[in-house]
């Protein structure tokens, strides 16, 4: 599997690219950049390597802003991707449904 994954890359180099391009300190705000909407836990392992790398408290226990804006964008931009997606409302085509209701279901001791 490494051989012809490394075969792969040969060949394709931009495989090598990381998908997310931009500056670091905006994280995965480049995101809106490739058109897509990363995965949750994208997101999640933000929120854990900010938690991980950032002291809360600074010294004199000064409360660690930097780090408080950089959790606040995340938790932010997860929000808005709530409510984008709770604006969709996608409905089945016709022969999608036709197919699906014309399937016969298990009752519980077949499953």
């Amino acid at each position: 599997m490494q051989t012809a994954w490394k075969r792969r890359q040969q060949q394709q180099p931009q495989l090598r690219q990381p998908f997310f391009r931009g500056d670091p300190e905006e994280g995965l705000y480049s995101w809106k950049q490739c058109g897509v909407v990363p995965f949750l836990g994208s997101f999640l392992t933000e929120l854990f390597m900010l938690d991980t790398a950032m002291e809360e408290y600074l010294e004199g226990n000064e409360v660690n802003h930097r780090k408080k804006n950089k959790e606040y964008r995340v938790l932010t931009e997860i929000l808005l991707l709530q409510v984008a997606a709770d604006r969709y409302r996608i409905e089945p085509e016709q022969p999608f449904r036709a197919w699906f209701q014309s399937g016969t279901w298990l009752i519980e001791e077949e499953r």
